[in-house]
């Protein structure tokens, strides 16, 4: 006589709904195949249930207006072994009789989600990572695997122990025949957003968001190819090689001006423009190289700067451990998303991540603190939070263009 609905109150906290019918597989849909007082046994409702809570199961037959009906039972009282009979009397206010019966119907635990927990000493430290969410759970099946990243920036000291297992060199860029080497820049604020990403999951200090990514880095801050250079031309070489990359991270802006022009020595953004261009269309083979760019730190409409504006950017605003707004983070219709940085609130603390090894970093020690003195923070740190989480979607789904990922 038509379909038959089920659905489950909300006094259980979790359930799935599974149909199943004889010629196919488990679909999961809330309603049955083909319930009908001729033919009751064409189907089957699996309801996966945590525990022993009483709920109640509603019977509708929907090519009528007869109307819901409830019968409740308590998981493990009515019910015993794999399937049993439930008869449920549909009203019939408006003149439609007969019974509506689900002949199959059985009763499961839900498992719980395999979690994949690290075991470096310092991770129970950093807050960010369960501020990213169910992080552990995506351990279980992903962890940056195989995504290669370029961190762009002041270079990465690339020796650190916690870095050196991840970290490629062949992928450094390259200007007439030699490659460009990052470790010869200041190195402090790349090697801490390296560690954001990939810090290795290897039982010592902190560990990555995406700790089996590989990494490389760039220097295009100072050095041969820094962006300040009078000439830009090995600046521009080297930022054509994002497309060696599957994702880029980019901590590093100008204050925005709504110039279309960078001030002299040279025009820097008609020169970088075109280079995140050239990676979104040539990077993983077509599919794109995907750039995601800090928004700044300057309490200020981010789309005066060109590249955050661009739309291949994915530009990555702050918030602090509270989940307000970062007081110095940039803003603007151009933001995609935030992430989690120092600065939301009085008492928000910092980003612990690697740091130059020794005392030549930003704190005593081979990593930075967790508080708002000694942690690492800006949308500095928030840029990488999504690199990593990039990395951790182009493992599970490394056919996704760089606008899927955006989206």
């Amino acid at each position: 006589n038509g379909w038959h609905y089920v659905q489950i109150d909300k006094t259980i906290t979790e359930y799935t709904v599974l149909t199943y019918d004889y010629f196919g597989d488990f679909e999961a849909e809330w309603h049955g195949i083909g319930f009908d007082t001729d033919t009751n046994y064409d189907g089957k409702h699996i309801f996966q249930l945590e525990g022993t809570q009483t709920f109640g199961l509603q019977a509708y037959d929907g090519a009528y207006t007869g109307g819901w009906q409830t019968y409740s039972i308590a998981v493990g009282e009515h019910f015993t072994g794999d399937f049993a009979n439930l008869v449920l009397a549909v009203d019939d206010d408006a003149g439609v009789g007969g019974v509506a019966s689900f002949r199959n119907i059985s009763f499961e635990e839900v498992l719980p989600p395999e979690t994949y927990t690290p075991q470096d000493p310092l991770y129970a430290q950093q807050w960010h990572l369960a501020a990213m969410g169910a992080l552990e759970e995506i351990w279980a099946d992903y962890t940056g695997d195989g995504v290669k990243v370029g961190i762009y920036d002041d270079g990465v000291q690339y020796t650190h122990h916690d870095l050196d297992d991840n970290y490629d060199a062949s992928l450094h860029a390259v200007w007439n025949g030699t490659a460009l080497d990052p470790a010869t820049g200041a190195a402090t604020h790349g090697t801490a957003v390296a560690g954001i990403i990939a810090a290795e999951n290897n039982g010592e200090g902190a560990v990555g968001i995406a700790f089996d990514a590989t990494i490389a880095g760039v220097n295009m801050i100072d050095g041969p190819a820094g962006a300040g250079s009078a000439d830009l031309e090995v600046f521009e070489a080297a930022m054509l090689q994002m497309a060696n990359f599957d994702v880029v991270n980019h901590s590093w802006g100008s204050t925005p001006g709504f110039l279309a022009d960078s001030p002299p020595p040279a025009d820097f953004f008609a020169t970088a423009l075109p280079t995140f261009e050239f990676a979104a269309t040539w990077g993983r083979d077509g599919l794109g190289t995907v750039m995601v760019k800090s928004a700044g730190n300057d309490t200020s409409n981010s789309q005066g700067d060109l590249l955050d504006a661009s739309r291949f950017s994915i530009t990555v605003a702050a918030v602090g451990e509270s989940g307000d707004a970062s007081w110095y983070s940039n803003y603007g219709a151009n933001v995609l998303v935030a992430g989690p940085s120092s600065g939301g609130f009085t008492n928000d603390g910092g980003i612990l991540t690697t740091d130059r090894l020794g005392n030549e970093g930003y704190a005593a020690g081979d990593y930075t603190g967790n508080d708002a003195f000694t942690g690492f923070g800006g949308t500095s740190a928030a840029a990488p939070m999504v690199t990593g989480a990039v990395a951790l979607m182009l493992e599970a789904a490394p056919t996704l263009g760089w606008r899927d990922v955006q989206n």
